[in-house]
């Protein structure tokens, strides 16, 4: 069986190794307290939790089959077996669980107990956690809606004012692009001996859209990097789809 690694806090390293590992992926959150009563009932609620990652397992696309979810799911089954993982310990714990993978990480908040299962580990919580009272920018990306927020584990703030651009509008209008070259020739003779007109294009649009969004992407890249230098360079850069 995978034990478990269970750190003290999230590192860069952890976090990068999780975002590498391909699923089917179970992140487990759950709380911990100091009060040995306390860690009982958490250990209770883990097990809960498990429970509710085998059903998404079993219903899941991948549809891994039992061997496979019990031998995924069986090293955070052991920390219900054990006293050291629940008692003296507030804030909680982040468990993150694949085939021939597993991972726990204490972070100091504590979570709502919660299971998610797809295919990459919800890592989310260990970036703030990371990142503690530092920065870090989040850029929520669409090619109509652009916005870039500025926060820390206490919130974020949007930047209205960084040269982001706002929509890919703002870097080339739509009705600016150029228009595809159309061409009709006449169809096959149908009753009463007319030719109806068939019109097609030359493909030249789609080369001009697939430009248009590089340059919009580009710009937003650019605008996102001027704003993280001027404001803190060394904070990370969350995307949002």
């Amino acid at each position: 069986m995978t034990h478990i690694l269970l750190e003290d806090r999230p590192t860069d390293e952890t976090v990068r190794e999780l975002i590498a590992t391909r699923g089917p992926g179970v992140s487990l959150f759950v709380p911990t307290h100091p009060r040995p009563r306390d860690g009982a009932r958490d250990a209770v609620r883990l097990e809960n939790l498990l429970r509710e990652a085998r059903e998404a397992l079993e219903a899941s696309p991948s549809r891994p089959d039992g061997r496979t979810i019990d031998a995924t799911l069986a090293p955070a089954r052991a920390l219900t077996d054990l006293r050291e993982p629940w008692v003296g310990h507030s804030g909680g714990l982040a468990l993150y669980l694949a085939p021939g993978f597993a991972r726990g990480v204490r972070v100091h908040a504590a979570p709502r107990a919660e299971v998610r299962v797809g295919p990459r580990f919800h890592v989310l919580p260990l970036v703030v956690e990371r990142a503690e009272s530092a920065r870090f920018f989040l850029l929520a990306l669409s090619e109509h809606d652009v916005r870039l927020f500025d926060g820390d584990r206490d919130g974020w703030t949007r930047l209205e004012r960084a040269d982001v651009p706002r929509s890919i509008d703002e870097v080339e209008p739509a009705d600016e692009r150029e228009p595809a070259e159309l061409q009709f020739h006449t169809g096959t003779a149908g009753s009463g001996g007319r030719r109806p007109a068939v019109w097609h294009g030359q493909g030249k649009g789609e080369g001009k859209e697939f430009e248009r969004r590089r340059r919009f992407l580009s710009a937003v890249a650019r605008g996102v990097l001027r704003a993280r230098s001027e404001r803190a360079p060394d904070a990370p850069v969350l995307l949002a789809g």
